[in-house]
């Protein structure tokens, strides 16, 4: 723990920060970020180049998802820290984080050339190899890693999703023999049960990979308990729900008179897995569509301006002025102005199918795509995934049929509210065909088909080989194989549908309770 916080009434420039960095790490073991966050930038308020504040700040807003202030941040650190490992680690670790791999992997080796030994750079700098599909350099990498870092669970998850492994492979062993070191943190062994799970079911031993995998989520939910709990209680379908009855069809209507047509944005929502990544690749392939991926934009603005724990309510009061300047932000919070030619940027942020009314709103050209799988493979997809990003629902089949089902719902209510505007992908028809998929969304989009956007310009994975289905660099054709997780734990279907079933009526109930019609779309079981 910290020492406790104090006032700092008379004291000296230097003392003052000294005591608000006190202060800072106090209100952060208490588990008070937002005043951390207000400590660390009255540090700045007295010394601008205060290295140890801009460090906390940057982690704080990546713990917070603000990964565009975080890299404002980090911009500053590198021009107060100079030619210096340490600020161009933490650089590259934040261009990763926002997907900008050429970036992040030049920022890595400007710190690789500081400080060769420096673990933390290699870990990052394998994950800017796995974006990029390098796939065999970053095995050589991680086995060089792991021969130095025995223990770590992240490098063995990434290992694990490097490569393909046989059965019986003597890395199996190896994790099962870590698995049984005393001491090891709950989450530790969490994230080692995920990379068990994957290289069992590489091996086609799937019940024993099942078994891992429900060992991890077993121990990630031990971790999470809080915010687990706080899914099982309603907070997330009785905000949805809240969401969905501020965005009615009369505020629809005012709001969307305030609206003014700045840039094209189409926004993929939907559980993770659901086929967001496959349908990206093939869309933004064509010369009029862009890929702006994983932009937490909406969450950054509203954080900013203290409005994200009260949305939507906070934004009852907005008077057609406020909307106009509230549009006018958000605009600006997506960057650099949209290029020549360019109708639309493609968003696959999972979170935006709560903002979606706002957008749709303050953006007329916008449009919004439902992604839709079997709610047996999307939530079994889920189940077996390790996210690095805090998912507090990915951790339970409860809570995941829970997700799906809150996603179902919106996405329903988003159907009725713009009707033009919205359409669905389904998960089987991408599979079964998706150059027709892609050609029906460019249409949709107004756009000719385009070449560029066939399946077979894509690069086929071969996860027999590496292990992988794609990376962030390399547009992955879509298999359909991927469907096969549905027959291989086909026996798993009946409890995970049940639990889908469940959790459709719960939400049914919180829709009930705001006075909503009950969406058409649920319990697709």
């Amino acid at each position: 723990m910290g020492q406790p916080a104090r006032q700092l009434n008379g004291a000296s420039p230097q003392d003052r920060v000294t005591q608000l960095l006190i202060n800072a790490q106090a209100a952060l073991d208490g588990g008070d970020r937002q005043e951390a966050a207000r400590c660390l930038q009255q540090v700045l308020t007295l010394e601008a180049e205060n290295v140890g504040a801009l460090k906390g700040l940057i982690n704080l807003a990546l713990q917070a998802d603000m990964k565009n202030t975080a890299l404002q941040y980090a911009v500053r650190l590198l021009q107060v820290a100079g030619d210096s490992a340490d600020a161009y680690e933490i650089v590259g670790a934040v261009f990763l984080e926002l997907g900008r791999h050429e970036a992040a992997g030049a920022a890595l080796r400007e710190a690789m050339r500081l400080d060769p030994d420096r673990q933390s750079v290699l870990d990052n700098y394998c994950l800017v190899l796995q974006a990029e599909g390098k796939d065999e350099e970053r095995v050589v990498f991680l086995e060089a890693l792991l021969a130095v870092k025995k223990t770590s669970p992240r490098l063995w998850y990434a290992y694990s999703e490097s490569r393909h492994f046989e059965r019986g492979a003597p890395e199996v062993a190896q994790i099962r023999r870590l698995l049984k070191k005393p001491g090891l943190k709950v989450e530790t062994r969490a994230q080692l049960q995920f990379a068990l799970g994957k290289m069992l079911a590489d091996g086609e031993d799937y019940d024993a990979a099942f078994r891992a995998f429900e060992a991890g989520n077993r121990l990630k939910c031990e971790a999470e308990r809080k915010s687990v709990e706080a899914w099982r209680a309603g907070y997330w379908r009785d905000r949805a729900a809240a969401i969905a009855g501020f965005f009615d069809a009369e505020r629809l209507a005012e709001w969307s008179s305030a609206g003014v047509a700045r840039r094209g944005l189409t926004l993929l929502v939907g559980p993770p897995r659901a086929g967001k990544s496959l349908l990206e690749g093939g869309l933004a392939a064509h010369p009029a569509l862009a890929a702006y991926a994983e932009r937490t934009v909406v969450d950054e603005l509203l954080k900013r301006h203290g409005a994200l724990e009260g949305y939507p309510d906070v934004l009852e009061s907005l008077q057609s002025d406020a909307l106009v300047a509230l549009g006018v932000r958000l605009d600006a919070a997506w960057g650099e102005r949209p290029e020549q030619g360019i109708v639309s940027h493609l968003i696959t942020t999972p979170g935006n199918i709560f903002y979606a009314g706002l957008i749709l709103s303050l953006e007329p050209t916008s449009r919004l795509v439902l992604c839709r799988r079997d709610p047996f493979q999307n939530a079994l997809a889920i189940f077996m995934k390790w996210f690095a990003k805090s998912h507090p629902y990915a951790w339970a089949v409860d809570t995941i049929a829970e997700h799906i089902a809150i996603c179902d719902a919106l996405g329903d209510h988003w159907q009725r509210r713009f009707p033009d505007r919205v359409t669905v992908a389904d998960y089987d028809a991408i599979l079964a065909d998706p150059d027709a998929t892609v050609r029906r969304l460019l249409a949709w989009h107004g756009l000719e088909w385009d070449a560029a956007c066939a399946n077979d310009r894509a690069v086929a994975a071969q996860p027999g080989v590496v292990g992988l289905a794609g990376s962030g660099a390399q547009r992955s054709a879509v298999d359909p194989s991927f469907a096969r997780i549905s027959e291989i734990y086909g026996d798993q279907r009946q409890a995970f549908e049940s639990e889908y079933v469940a959790a459709c009526q719960r939400v049914e109930q919180s829709w009930e309770a705001a006075g909503l019609s009950p969406p058409r779309q649920l319990c697709r079981a």
